[in-house]
């Protein structure tokens, strides 16, 4: 992907492999060549930016920052973005599963409405954190993935039982929250993120799809289904309840120190949401 090679990106795919994203499923090494030359033609410096990776089993998780210059047309399915001469920088997450040296499933998560507020596109403001290229801490290998299972299970079911207070207990007085619209520090800060979406969607679950953990990490894979019946009120604007039933992919990557989640980096795509609300048509 550095080095702006499309074909060979794909090469790097099992032939049937299937690619998830929050704009839909594709399959096969064509769909990869041409997802990675969207790229690549419409951000033609862009750069890939490791910011952390772990891996288990046959997964690998790496979490990313994408920076460049929008200076080609961009391809979306409402068609071509012309080029708006400004330079992004947009998280993303990446899980990917191999077999026999190549990958064969990949899951990908970014902000289609972060992306789209960076380019000027988005109709109302949004205030969207710079994605830093390095996070607070690296991780620590030698810590014990049991328990930092353990603890993302706690969450888990505390976020399910709409529990906050227990919810905020497993976290870190200074926990770090990295989500699409909200890069902050501490326990007030997350617990005012979930305590939004709970009195928003009153009936939201979590549901796991895939966890791995490796060390003071944990990725999980979830499926988050809600019904708008609440009040969502941010910065920019308050939603009236729609009833509009909603559903996503979320990805959650947890690191766990001295008992406690240290961080929360949070993946998903915040436009889908909006339109759930009648944001957007």
């Amino acid at each position: 992907m550095n080095a702006h090679d499309a074909a060979a990106a794909a090469m790097c795919t099992a032939p049937d492999v299937e690619i998830q994203g929050p704009t839909g499923e594709l399959r096969g090494r064509d769909a990869v060549q041409l997802l990675a030359q969207t790229f690549m033609t419409a951000f033609p410096d862009n750069e890939w930016l490791e910011a952390h990776q772990v891996a288990s089993g046959d997964t690998v998780v790496t979490e990313y920052v994408l920076e460049g210059t929008h200076s080609g047309a961009l391809q979306t399915p409402m068609g071509a973005l012309k080029p708006t001469g400004r330079r992004v920088a947009s998280r993303a997450c990446d899980v990917s599963r191999v077999r026999d040296g190549e990958i064969y499933s990949a899951h990908l998560y970014w902000d289609n409405l972060a992306l789209m507020s960076a380019l000027g596109i988005v109709p109302v403001p949004l205030s969207i954190p710079r994605a830093p290229a390095v996070w607070r801490r690296g991780p620590t290998d030698d810590a014990d993935p049991t328990a930092s299972e353990d603890l993302a299970r706690r969450l888990h079911d505390a976020l399910n039982a709409h529990d906050l207070d227990t919810v905020c207990d497993l976290a870190a007085e200074d926990l770090e929250v990295v989500a699409p619209t909200i890069e902050a520090q501490g326990r007030d800060a997350f617990r005012s993120m979930v305590e939004l979406y709970m009195q928003a969607f009153p009936d939201i679950k979590w549901h796991v799809m895939h966890q791995i953990s490796a060390g003071d990490t944990v990725v999980t894979e979830q499926l988050v289904e809600g019904t708008h019946q609440g009040p969502f009120v941010t910065q920019q604007a308050e939603f009236a309840p729609t009833n509009n039933t909603g559903l996503t992919r979320v990805c959650q990557v947890l690191r766990v120190r001295h008992g406690f989640i240290e961080s929360v980096h949070l993946y998903w795509d915040h436009l889908v949401l909006m339109q759930t609300m009648g944001a957007f048509s």
